[in-house]
């Protein structure tokens, strides 16, 4: 499943419906590739493919690519959190 920029007109109980959803489709074993530039859905994933100017600028584990980005890896106060 594709999702481009899923989250980019929600608000924040829309973002955790959409989390949830996301999480529901990787524990039935549903391949998800989402589009965002929005840190929110972060949480979700296993891994993380940054671009920059077209070209693959890093790929890798969500915690070794959010690591090298920040410098120590915290994730973002904005991430909403995931209930159930």
């Amino acid at each position: 499943m594709v999702l481009d920029e899923p989250n980019s007109n929600l608000d924040t109980q829309g973002e955790q419906a959409l989390a949830k959803a996301i999480l529901h489709a990787k524990k039935q074993g549903i391949t998800t590739v989402t589009i965002t530039q929005r840190p929110a859905l972060l949480q979700c994933v296993d891994k993380i493919m940054v671009l920059k100017d077209g070209s693959v600028a890093m790929f890798g584990e969500r915690m070794d690519v959010l690591k090298a980005i920040s410098g120590n890896g915290r994730q973002s106060s904005q991430s909403p959190q995931i209930e159930g």
